[in-house]
């Protein structure tokens, strides 16, 4: 998403909310493993995508954070919960800043990193990889997202209030 749509007149930036708050719903309900395979910049909503997928691979282009604090609106705290440790999702909700593929990896944002020409192969491999699996073996990996639930819901209400405001 352009940070230019956050503009425009009630009708639409109501939508734009909906739209956000449908899209991260149904990431939360899919009942298989989500495989994230970022290519280049994945700020604000799409750090937001790759952090409720439940296997992030990066290529070398790669960046992450939510840029959106600097704007007054607000980081996505439970998605970053939901996938990294306390104090790597405060530092990036918090901040605002941006870290390259490398500094993901280390991080624990991805779990890999290759050449932004090999990660559309690497990505199909382990999805392909995980799709093989009986889903009784990778549901409880997903299991935890509930926490995560909580936070979100509450985030809901302040990005609502952040860019329906008039």
């Amino acid at each position: 998403m352009d940070a230019s749509q956050f503009g425009g007149d009630a009708a639409h930036r109501r939508e734009l909310v909906e739209s956000t708050e449908d899209f991260m719903e149904a990431l939360l309900e899919h009942p298989k493993p989500l495989v994230a395979a970022v290519n280049g910049p994945a700020l604000g909503g799409g750090f937001v995508l790759a952090l409720l997928c439940d296997l992030r691979l990066a290529g070398e282009s790669a960046t992450f954070g939510f840029p959106e604090v600097a704007r007054g609106i607000p980081a996505s705290y439970g998605a970053a919960r939901a996938a990294l440790p306390p104090a790597v999702a405060s530092d990036l909700a918090l901040t605002g800043r941006i870290v390259d593929a490398v500094e993901a990896l280390r991080l624990g944002i991805v779990s890999e990193v290759s050449p932004d020409p090999e990660l559309p192969a690497r990505a199909l491999a382990r999805a392909e990889a995980l799709a093989a699996l009986p889903v009784s073996a990778t549901a409880w990996a997903r299991a935890g997202r509930a926490d995560a639930e909580a936070l979100l819901e509450r985030e809901r209400e302040a990005f609502r209030a952040a860019v329906l405001r008039d």
